[in-house]
């Protein structure tokens, strides 16, 4: 049996090349792997080392909604500004990209909240209400409409809440109530 020799300048290209070449083909599947590394550091504890996962992820995927949506929650379960901010960087990237990101749209209105600018947060909530089929997060919206004194939307969303879930009772009495203080 005879042994190739491979000379020394090819053995080195060959992982200098294929290496960057595998990220540039793979690099969805790099981005899903961080973002399962980062669900492992969050389960244990360590929302900083989670936030770095994360943050690889969209470095490797900027598509990557999964790290998104992970970014924005670690933002509204963060009492760190840093977090915070880095969360409405990224809502704010991901929705100028995908407008129809209901989830990362969702989690901005709660990091608004947070964050104490309400009318920014009502903004969202009301596109989340036309988006999402979630009737909790429709009647929520309704709520929201309702502290800002917009009781047809109001009315609207709660309706809307009842015809995805006919049995929620808390959607059907808030509408029951806003029919009988607008009469």
């Amino acid at each position: 049996m005879h042994i190739i020799e491979v000379p020394l300048l090819r053995r080195l290209l060959i992982p200098l090349i294929s290496i960057p070449l595998a990220g540039l083909l793979f690099h969805a599947q790099l981005a899903d792997g961080l973002v399962i590394r980062g669900d492992n550091e969050f389960q244990s504890g360590n929302a900083v080392a989670a936030s770095k996962f994360y943050n690889r992820a969209r470095w490797f995927d900027r598509d990557s909604s999964a790290a998104a949506e992970r970014i924005t929650t670690l933002g509204i379960m963060s009492r760190s500004a840093s977090f915070i901010h880095d969360a409405m960087r990224v809502a704010d990237d991901e929705l100028t990209r995908k407008p129809g990101d209901t989830i990362v749209r969702q989690n901005r209105a709660l990091l608004y909240q947070k964050a104490n600018q309400p009318e920014r947060a009502y903004a969202d909530w009301r596109v989340v209400a036309l988006q999402t089929n979630n009737p909790v997060i429709v009647e929520f919206a309704a709520r929201n409409a309702e502290r800002h004194h917009q009781f047809d939307l109001a009315r609207r969303f709660y309706q809307r809440s009842l015809e995805l879930n006919p049995r929620r009772v808390s959607a059907r009495n808030a509408l029951a109530r806003l029919d009988r203080e607008f009469q």
